[in-house]
């Protein structure tokens, strides 16, 4: 059995438009925090001291971060997409359209795909804000990505919600 990995890996960014640009296959590093039925917290409700159910109560938040090699480029471009314009909503990507409802707030959609022997596995994340780091390094610069998401996710095109 085959096994999914960052070779067979990418992370794409996009706008409420669907403006954006692949990042990967990469360093292998993407993580994302907990997501569950519902995308939201469950809190248990005893009844005279003794269990009686549970009941749901706010929404997730997944966190995610990712690390990337920086190519050989300028960091920002009128002309061609760089991730560090896409995050800033600057060059290439001054015009994209956030997914947020407070057009003053640059929110976006990341979409995880995988695919491996004709089998492919999409993580959407709908609603996200984001940071960016740099570090230098002998074998490779990286920019580390850091953000989070607020929204159902939808694996596979399914949201993950209550019926």
């Amino acid at each position: 059995m085959g096994r999914m990995n960052s070779r067979v890996s990418n992370l794409r960014v996009e706008d409420a438009n669907g403006l954006g640009m692949t990042v990967g296959p990469g360093e292998g590093n993407w993580s994302v925090d907990p997501m569950s039925y519902g995308n939201t917290a469950k809190q248990r409700v005893d009844d005279r001291g003794r269990f009686d159910c549970h009941v749901e109560t706010t929404d997730l938040e997944q966190a995610w971060s990712i690390d990337t090699r920086m190519k050989i480029e300028s960091i920002t471009s009128a002309v061609s997409a760089r991730l560090q314009d896409f995050l800033l909503k600057q060059g290439t990507f001054s015009a994209a359209v956030s997914v947020s409802s407070n057009p003053n707030i640059w929110a976006f959609v990341v979409k995880y795909t995988m695919t491996l022997g004709g089998v492919t596995t999409d993580y959407e994340l709908p609603h996200n804000l984001a940071d960016f780091s740099f570090s230098e390094a002998i074998d490779g610069h990286t920019v580390s990505l850091s953000g989070t998401n607020n929204g159902a996710v939808l694996i596979d095109g399914v949201a993950q919600t209550t019926n």
